[in-house]
């Protein structure tokens, strides 16, 4: 087994996840967190790392990438 296959289907199950959940979960994050939102969200993504978790691991780059766009709006 190749190390890309799990990645293929970990950006699969990202990939499904539609633009408007991600939205939402920037929006709760900035909402909980106020200025420090993209730290928690690195935060969150950096246990996903840990816990090898893939699927979450590319769900929470969208969601940090959001908050920095959201953040950036403002």
């Amino acid at each position: 087994m190749s190390n890309i296959s799990p990645i293929g289907g970990a950006l699969h199950v990202a990939s499904v996840v539609p633009d408007a959940w991600v939205h939402k979960a920037a929006d709760k994050l900035i909402e909980k967190y106020g200025a420090d939102a993209m730290t928690e969200a690195g935060r969150l993504l950096s246990l996903a790392v840990t816990r090898r978790e893939q699927d979450r691991i590319l769900i929470m780059l969208r969601v940090q990438f959001a908050v920095a766009l959201q953040a950036s709006a403002d």
